[in-house]
């Protein structure tokens, strides 16, 4: 009871500590809460807008969940940020009652310990972004197989699908393509109700995703090419997003995210041998799981820490496994390393929003801006600013654009950067005032 306790406790205060006293930072958490929030303040929820544009670049679970979590919370920083949060808590939950199904619960303890104070996982629960929403549905999908493997009814085979189903509807075909790699080599090894496994496992996509994107393609034509050939075929294959990174780039990330556990690689290298020699079933699955992810995103041409997020909970309960393998239990060193981890990642908190001011548009709201007017992005976008003035913005390319926006609401506010203050004041007005500037952007007030 103490363990389940103190598990509790320690990752809530990680996870929750601080997690609305900074900004939310450009890109990417502006990006997605502004997504969220024009659904709360603008009904679009099929599909999700951006800027008022169709949002096609990733499913609209996670928008959703951010969006109620706004009507629950209010428009601010820890409702925009609850969402994952709350997921890496129900991650640290799912990897707890893992550990324990597989082996015993002191390695359920340990697994979530781990989990909740590894470098990468503290970060992304900390962030607006999809991957810990992702990393939740993947884990529970995986929690359902192991109890399917148990009891061997197809109702938990179902469930394990219908989890993989939720976390397609995250992030798309990956949220259904990294519970395969852990639950292939079982199955195959087993070679007994494959066909039945992958007809209960398959079944709830033909009443959750299917349904769902055949809607967003109906309301929006196109969406489903956009979504599936362009965000998800040419990201992986092709260069296109300029996220190119080496080779080892995620043997990278996979040491720093590990932290501090990967400073005991030779004790978990140690433990994996003893799974491939006693527990083969376990060692395929945790393997497939925790490896298979890093090497599937190695050969991607657009590469991103948090891409490998979902092989963490496999990783965590590898540690988990080797802590109660070599004796180093719950005492005397864990103690300690556990004190060390929180008094880093405290202050690395009260670190944080001198770091996050500096990457948001937030103080644009201490400007006394007249929240009714129009507001237009010219040339430049930061979805902070359109956040936390709760103005959904208007997309102008050309100065032709903005020549006729100008024209038909008579005021607006014009996002730009510092080098186009010309071109606004030539091509489209000379009456322009400067009312506020940051970074080499400027928010401009035109009146015709």
């Amino acid at each position: 009871m103490l363990g389940r306790l103190f598990v509790a406790v320690f990752s809530l205060y990680l996870i929750f500590l601080g997690l609305g006293s900074f900004p939310l930072m450009e890109p990417d958490e502006g990006r997605n809460a502004e997504v969220a929030r024009e659904i709360v303040v603008d009904g679009h929820w099929f599909p999700p807008t951006l800027g008022g544009r169709v949002r096609y670049e990733k499913p609209p679970l996670f928008y959703w969940l951010e969006a109620f979590s706004f009507k629950l919370w209010g428009l601010n920083e820890f409702a925009a940020r609850f969402v994952p949060a709350f997921s890496g808590f129900l991650t640290v939950v799912c990897v707890w009652f893992m550990g324990s199904l597989l082996w015993q619960e002191d390695v359920g303890i340990h697994a979530a310990l781990a989990l909740s104070s590894m470098f990468i996982f503290f970060m992304f629960s900390r962030i607006v972004i999809f991957d810990m929403l992702l990393t939740f549905f993947i884990a529970a999908s995986l929690v359902f197989f192991v109890v399917y493997l148990d009891r061997k009814s197809h109702f938990y085979s179902f469930l394990s699908g219908l989890l993989a189903s939720f976390a397609f509807l995250t992030k798309g075909p990956v949220g259904v393509v990294i519970p395969l790699m852990g639950i292939l080599p079982v199955i195959f090894h087993r070679r007994e109700d494959v066909v039945r496994f992958f007809v209960f496992f398959f079944l709830p996509f033909l009443f959750v995703v299917f349904p769902v994107f055949a809607f967003l393609e109906v309301k929006s034509p196109g969406y489903c090419y956009n979504f599936f050939w362009k965000e998800n075929v040419l990201r992986y294959l092709t260069p296109v997003f300029k996220r190119e990174k080496p080779w080892w780039f995620f043997i990278a990330v996979l040491f720093v995210g590990l932290m501090p556990w990967s400073l005991f690689a030779g004790r978990i290298r140690e433990s994996l041998g003893i799974l491939w020699a006693e527990e083969r079933e376990k060692f395929y699955m945790l393997a497939g799981w925790a490896v298979l992810p890093v090497l599937f995103f190695s050969f991607s041409k657009s590469k991103m820490p948090q891409y490998i997020l979902p092989a963490f909970p496999a990783w965590a309960l590898i540690v988990g496994h080797s802590l109660n393998d070599f004796g180093f239990v719950f005492e005397d060193a864990l103690r300690k390393l556990l004190f060390v981890v929180l008094l880093c990642y405290t202050c690395f908190v009260f670190v944080m929003p001198f770091y996050a001011k500096n990457r948001s548009f937030h103080d644009v709201r201490y400007e006394g801006i007249d929240r009714t007017r129009p507001l237009v992005f010219f040339k430049a976008k930061a979805y902070t600013l359109s956040f936390y003035l709760n103005r959904t913005p208007v997309l102008a390319s050309s100065e032709l654009t903005l020549k006729r926006l100008l024209k038909k609401k008579k005021c607006l506010y014009v996002f730009t950067r510092k080098s186009k203050l010309d071109d606004v004041k030539e091509g489209v007005s000379s009456n322009v005032r400067v009312v506020w500037r940051k970074k080499g952007y400027l928010l401009l007030n035109l009146c015709d």
